[in-house]
């Protein structure tokens, strides 16, 4: 029992210096396939949590698969929210093998989301399928597509909604600006591509109101590719009665070769002369 303890106290030291390599995006593989293999299911979650945001390891989706085979249930459900974000056929599997395991009540939602998103469709709070496009769009497949799946990046854990609320008026008590009719969102695509790429610090004036900024924008760089964040932003340019231009990958993906040399967060007023709110 004595080294089971000093076991566990082991490994989550190890977690606290893997989170340390995944902040600096440069995970330590190694690490992360030790923790994976933690006796304690907690460990083991957490390690699953790191490596949902790993596309570029080769053996990504064996080391889900084998996760979402795992005996305990939150492993199985951080490897299901995991295979949402891939290629739906790789998605699919783990879902499946995670299904086959055994989807109890608590990763029952999970599991319904993430199989509804690699179909392209989001579950409403009762399990009926919701959002669709709005009327400007539905003539444009792979906009209306993009809209759908924008959707579901925008309501993940600790991604857009989670500040900038579900309606996209923000909380601006708290000081996060809305989204909503806001030019901020509607202008400029490089614009707002960059700030969502590299994050945003420091006052900012929205529809009138000024923001003190003095809680970060997160940068998305390291975690959305270039396809999601594309997607999450269509979304935005497209909701709550905004009406712009879908933006596809290939703008994300251009933006974020221009500015990949570029360090720390973009502040408003130096973004704004770049980028002024009329283009």
């Amino acid at each position: 029992a004595v080294a089971w303890a000093a076991k566990q106290s082991d490994d989550r030291h190890k977690l606290e210096a893997l989170w340390v390599t995944w902040g600096a995006d440069n995970v330590d593989v190694a690490l992360l396939e030790d923790l994976l293999q933690s006796e304690d299911h907690k460990i083991r979650s957490a390690a699953v949590r790191v490596l949902r945001y790993q596309p570029q390891l080769g053996n990504q989706h064996e080391l889900l698969m084998t996760a979402a085979g795992d005996d305990h249930g939150r492993v199985r459900m951080e490897a299901v929210a995991a295979g949402s974000r891939g290629a739906q056929e790789h998605g699919l599997a783990i879902l499946a093998a995670a299904e086959a395991k055994g989807v109890d009540k608590i990763s029952e939602a999970t599991f319904k989301t993430a199989k509804a998103a690699l179909s392209g469709e989001i579950l409403g709070s009762e399990g009926s399928l919701r959002v669709q496009a709005p009327k400007h769009l539905e003539n444009d497949r792979k906009a209306a597509q993009a809209y759908a799946k924008g959707a579901e990046i925008y309501g993940r854990e600790a991604h857009c909604g989670t500040c900038h609320q579900s309606n996209g008026m923000g909380l601006p008590a708290a000081g996060f600006p809305p989204l909503k009719e806001t030019k901020w969102a509607t202008g400029d695509p490089d614009r707002l591509i960059k700030l969502s790429l590299k994050g945003l610090f420091g006052p900012i004036e929205v529809n009138g109101q000024t923001y003190p900024g003095v809680v970060p924008m997160t940068p998305f760089e390291h975690i959305l590719k270039d396809d999601e964040l594309a997607a999450v932003l269509t979304y935005v340019r497209n909701s709550w009665g905004n009406k712009a231009s879908a933006i596809t990958p290939q703008e994300v993906a251009k933006v974020r070769k221009e500015i990949k040399n570029v360090t720390g967060m973009y502040n408003p007023a130096d973004l704004l002369k770049e980028h002024p709110y009329e283009r």
